[in-house]
């Protein structure tokens, strides 16, 4: 698997990044859109090749285009939700995009990993909890949630952890005594696009050229 951090929008570094990476499944860890020129391009190929979780970013892009109350008025749109929407041209033609988003899900897991778009908050009870986005962006369940979190993650079910969202310089492993259990590969505030391959654990690097 080639678990890509969060693309923001960079289409063509989207592409240039996979080119370097090993022939195998693309899975996006959230964040595929806003900030970057071609946050359409992104979606319409993770509709058609690979797989993506919901991240922070598309639940405010949703929540806009279907006219929800979970988020102040004009959140998404302070948070370049405004370059999307550049990005598709004619709003009218977003209905598949909104049915896409709906179905995306919180999290993935295999034998081996968890993949969340934030990582999993420690003072979660259970794991379930994560996945409680409250009633509206104010709730107390929305910042321990897997599209929100900030806090850095335990280990859980010994199992490796893989997230984006964290704004990091450089990819950000988490580590208790025994070594990584997770790593966080969102990348952006270098104007980099990370990937890790699965199960090499190998790490990829492209700068935006969109």
């Amino acid at each position: 698997m080639n678990l890509i951090g969060d693309i923001a929008g960079n289409f063509k570094t989207l592409l240039a990044l996979l080119k370097k990476m090993p022939d195998d499944e693309p899975i996006g860890l959230g964040d595929l859109n806003d900030r970057g020129p071609r946050s359409r391009e992104v979606f319409d190929f993770f509709m058609k090749n690979g797989r993506s979780l919901l991240g922070n970013h598309e639940h405010m892009m949703l929540n806009h285009l279907i006219k929800s109350n979970y988020y102040r008025e004009g959140t998404w749109l302070d948070a370049w939700g405004s370059e999307t929407l550049k990005s598709f041209h004619d709003i009218k033609k977003m209905d598949p995009y909104v049915d896409w988003l709906k179905d995306l899900p919180l999290f993935i897991e295999t034998n081996e990993l968890i993949l969340t778009h934030a990582p999993i908050a420690g003072i979660l009870k259970t794991f379930d909890d994560g996945l409680n986005l409250g009633n509206n962006y104010y709730s107390e369940e929305t910042f321990t949630s897997f599209i929100w979190n900030y806090y850095h993650p335990p280990k859980r079910k010994e199992k490796y952890q893989i997230c984006g969202h964290l704004n990091q310089i450089k990819p950000r492993f988490f580590e208790d005594d025994n070594g990584d259990f997770g790593i966080c590969v969102d990348t952006s505030p270098s104007k980099l696009l990370t990937g890790i391959h699965w199960p090499s654990k190998k790490i990829y690097q492209q700068e935006y050229i969109d």
